[in-house]
């Protein structure tokens, strides 16, 4: 039993800690795929998030780790690593001013174009999260556009939020952060099993649409899927900026 004991805890100690030397191969790694940053003191943090996953597959380091994301060409568990680094905190109108003036200036620019334009807006919304931030920009647009056809498209790294995202219902507790009008016109309230929930309406769930992944490969069918030729993209931290064949500096 004593024996048993040891080999038990021995086998919950792993791994102990990140060399230098893997750790800047997930700095580079999360960077290249992500734009997630991971300066020096988010090593405990990357620590504290995979220390658990290592342990589960039964690795003796974060290099063995490393080399079944990357070497093996293991994808799913490349997509799980992703989902553990990021952060998905969000909240809708998160940015009450950004919506003030998308409502004030941009939207009444579109409007005095109406005749000389299609009555329509695609609109990207790039690290989602859970959904939140897509949905406000839906029902800001569609109740500032009416007869418009508004199509938001919108990605995250994680998948594991995206289908969070996709199932467009949330806590009841969060319809605080939606603007009263808002909330009667695009909201549904749960009820019985439910009723500690709030689903998107129809019409929102049709304006928003989602997609999940990183790389070159998910900018082209985002490009694809916004209509344009191409994307580039440059991340700096949370922050994406997004450039659609002009050059953009930072």
């Amino acid at each position: 039993m004593g024996k048993s004991t040891a080999v038990a805890v021995e086998e919950l100690s792993w791994p102990r800690e990140i060399t230098d030397a893997e750790f800047a191969l997930f700095q580079a790694l999360v960077q290249k795929e992500t734009g997630i940053q991971l300066p020096e003191v988010k090593r405990s943090l990357l620590v504290g998030r995979l220390a658990r996953r290592v342990r589960e597959l039964r690795l003796r380091t974060f290099g063995e780790y490393y080399r079944r994301v990357t070497v093996d060409g293991d994808t799913a568990e490349r997509m799980n690593l992703f989902d553990r680094i990021a952060t998905n905190e969000t909240h809708f109108f998160r940015e009450p001013r950004h919506f003030e003036y998308l409502e004030r200036q941009i939207v009444p620019t579109w409007l005095a174009q109406a005749e000389a334009r299609r009555r329509r807006v695609r609109v990207w919304s790039a690290a989602c999260s859970t959904g939140e931030e897509p949905y406000s920009l839906a029902m800001t647009l569609l109740a500032a556009l009416k007869g418009w056809q508004i199509d938001i498209l919108a990605s995250d790294l994680s998948t594991h939020a995206l289908r969070r995202a996709e199932s467009a219902m949330w806590p009841i507790d969060k319809a605080h952060e939606i603007p009263e009008r808002h909330l009667k016109a695009f909201m549904l309230k749960g009820t019985g099993a439910y009723a500690a929930f709030m689903k998107a309406g129809p019409e929102l769930r049709v304006s928003a649409q989602m997609a999940g992944g990183t790389g070159e490969a998910n900018q082209g069918a985002v490009a694809a899927r916004l209509g344009v030729d191409s994307l580039r993209i440059r991340r700096r931290h949370v922050g994406q900026y997004l450039d659609l064949g002009l050059d953009q500096t930072e």
